[in-house]
């Protein structure tokens, strides 16, 4: 097993050093000097990219808000709540309900009844 748990063209294995050499002691040392400057570079990157992102971060909000606006404005003829909101869910609109408000049940759909006469065995009257 390595430092980092990948493989590297000059792997340093994780074992414990019992008086080790000045050679494995400045490997060991190099092994971790690069995994220090690939976590700083990662670092950077991450930062750059949540910089990008909160540039973008207040249009896009006003994006999704009005598009969540757009979508229940839609369905806002809807007599039974909970329809509409399953309606606006399907187009990614999310309702966080308060703490003890309880989620409102969907509406069941009537089922459709068959009228159908029953079926009865010939009668055997003499």
């Amino acid at each position: 097993m390595h430092f980092d748990g990948a493989s590297s063209p000059t792997p340093v294995p994780h074992l414990p050093m019992a008086m080790p050499s000045a050679a494995e002691v400045n490997e060991a040392l190099q092994h971790c000097l690069q995994l220090r400057q690939k976590l700083l570079l990662a670092n950077m990157a991450t930062n750059r990219e949540q910089e990008e992102a909160s540039v973008v971060y207040d249009e896009t909000l006003k994006l999704a808000i009005e598009i969540y606006d757009t979508v229940e404005f839609k369905h806002r003829n809807d007599p039974d709540p909970a329809s509409r909101r399953a309606k606006c869910e399907k187009w990614g609109v999310v309702y966080v309900y308060a703490p003890g408000e309880e989620q409102p049940a969907p509406t069941p759909t009537p089922t459709p009844t068959t009228t159908s006469t029953p079926v009865t065995s010939p009668s055997t009257n003499p």
